[in-house]
């Protein structure tokens, strides 16, 4: 990773972002969810957007199958989501990726 996560973390929470921390009620959702995909984290996230409500943007069309809990989009950069939210961390990343 080009920024220490700790780096990232900081720079996701200046910009706005709200950090959704795994909750019992998002486990619970599990069981309520059909068996449309093996990957658990896949899974977990699908539970926590259905519990919070939110809604995943996700690339993997396989999520697709749950639904409106899960928008498929084409591939995209950070960039493209979340717009000048990530300055500080794509200047960051670009200081580091070109130094010696």
């Amino acid at each position: 990773m080009p920024v220490s996560a700790a780096a990232a973390l900081g720079h996701f929470q200046s910009s706005g972002f709200t950090i959704v921390p795994v909750t019992a009620s998002h486990v619970l959702s599990l069981e309520s969810l059909p068996y449309n995909q093996d990957d658990p984290f896949d899974r977990l996230l699908i539970a926590t957007a259905h519990a919070e409500p939110y809604r995943l943007l996700t690339a993997d069309a396989r999520l697709s199958a749950y639904g409106a809990m899960a928008t498929l989009a084409r591939r995209a950069t950070l960039q493209d989501l979340c717009g000048d939210a990530l300055e500080p961390i794509t200047k960051h990343m670009s200081r580091i990726e070109m130094a010696p």
